[in-house]
């Protein structure tokens, strides 16, 4: 069975507030995620590798969105964010980038601006309409989430 590592409203430490299973490491294996306090601080996800079990964790805003193929999307402020895997090699969870979308402002010494965008999908530099066609395609099936009843 699963260890318990954290308990359910533990005074003083992180909660569970929601969980899922989804395969995180494509080995066709589904892993424990769970979401820690109602504002969402952590994300834990509890994997296994040759009868071991291990904790990998994540902040809110590195893995806000799951799907159900795995992948999870992570913010990196206000024009921002990642979509990511997971792979596990040698008892370690890595974080392989899929797909980046970072837009900011420039600002010209006269006062006018300009929003830049960069963007990859798959290492490949990709103009602003081919991450959101990626991303419709790509980002979507979101998992189920399960809610913990404090009662």
């Amino acid at each position: 069975g699963i260890p318990q590592f954290y308990g359910v409203a533990t005074p003083g430490f992180l909660f569970l507030y929601q969980y899922t299973l989804v395969d995180m490491t494509g080995d066709g294996k589904k892993e424990l995620v769970m979401c820690m306090d109602d504002i969402g601080s952590c994300v834990l996800v509890v994997y296994e590798e040759n009868g071991t079990y291990s904790v990998s964790e994540h902040s809110i805003r590195q893995m806000q969105t799951v799907y159900e193929d795995g992948m999870y999307r992570g913010s990196g402020g206000a024009g921002t964010w990642s979509y990511h895997r997971i792979s596990c090699e040698e008892g370690n969870l890595a974080n392989e980038t899929i797909a980046v979308h970072d837009s900011y402002t420039e600002y010209s010494d006269n006062g006018e601006s300009e929003v830049v965008f960069e963007g990859h999908v798959n290492g490949q530099p990709v103009t602003r309409e081919a991450f959101l066609e990626w991303e419709a395609e790509n980002a979507v099936n979101e998992v189920n989430w399960y809610y913990v009843d404090e009662d």
